[in-house]
């Protein structure tokens, strides 16, 4: 598991944003139940190179919704988990995963957690939550959450005040 040492140290790290749109994000889209999936099994396969991780506790106010875009940019912690495959995070999110059920959401939500998935084929998976971990998007598609990915984040960012 990552220490807080670990993690504050990689918040300053760098990187590019892929904007790339892998065909299981087309073949998904408005799917979650085959987003979660295929994140799932791309996971379990070895597939995800490193994660960006972003945060911006509740207590933070904004003028409008945070969207994936305005968390990315505006974030309060940012971590990222360089070699995802060989740190015991890739473990504990695949388990989140599996414990994890989505269905489709009209409504937009407050952002609050957001994770960036880096495929060793250059394609991208990203999951963004609520403050609840009830509402968010996956690849694109407005998601309701019920299980282990909310835990995942909460952990993840457990020392992040």
């Amino acid at each position: 598991m990552l220490t807080c040492c670990i993690m504050a140290a990689t918040m300053v790290s760098t990187c590019c944003f892929a904007q790339t749109v892998d065909s299981e994000r087309q073949t998904n889209r408005g799917e979650p139940k085959g987003a979660l999936a295929t994140l799932t099994a791309e996971v379990q396969s070895g597939k995800v190179e490193s994660v960006e991780i972003f945060y911006m506790p509740p207590y933070v106010l904004t003028d409008e919704r945070v969207t994936p875009e305005l968390l990315k940019h505006d974030y309060t912690y940012r971590v990222t988990v360089q070699r995802f495959r060989a740190s015991g995070e890739a473990l504990l999110l695949l388990s989140a995963l599996k414990k994890t059920t989505v269905r489709a959401y009209g409504v937009p939500a407050d952002l609050r957690w957001g994770a960036v998935f880096n495929l060793e084929d250059g394609r991208v998976h990203e999951f963004y939550m609520d403050g609840s971990g009830r509402f968010g998007q996956i690849d694109g598609v407005q998601t309701s959450f019920q299980g282990g990915l909310y835990e995942w984040f909460r952990q993840l960012t457990r020392c992040l005040k």
